[in-house]
């Protein structure tokens, strides 16, 4: 039975890192401000936004108003007809919750 010890050793030890690391990752989230934790999410965006949110693809955020980036993606989570290219914003925005609405859009408040 020792190695069947051992490996209940690593599983433990194993379990107890990752459990550390979550604890850590939440108490991380906890204290940081909603925009540092758009800043996070954003990464999703810069693909059209761009990394400064300059724009590409998708309009430029840049000067957009916490208020107003909330505003957009609750109308395309609810499948609304903001401009031509809506429907690419209709998956996106689906997955996001208020708080994360809310945070997007502290952060573009910075840019």
């Amino acid at each position: 039975y020792p190695l069947r010890r051992q490996r209940q050793m690593c599983i433990r030890d194993r379990n107890g890192t990752i459990l550390e690391q979550q604890r850590a990752a939440a108490e991380a989230a906890a204290s940081a401000s909603p925009a540092e934790l758009g800043r996070e999410a954003f990464g999703a965006c810069q693909a059209c936004h761009g990394a400064d949110g300059s724009g590409g693809v998708g309009p430029s955020l840049v000067g957009q108003s916490q208020a107003f980036v909330v505003e957009a993606l609750t109308a395309y989570k609810n499948r609304e007809t903001r401009g031509p290219q809506s429907s690419v914003m209709y998956a996106t925005a689906g997955g996001l919750s208020e708080a994360d609405m809310t945070n997007l859009g502290a952060y573009v408040e910075t840019l």
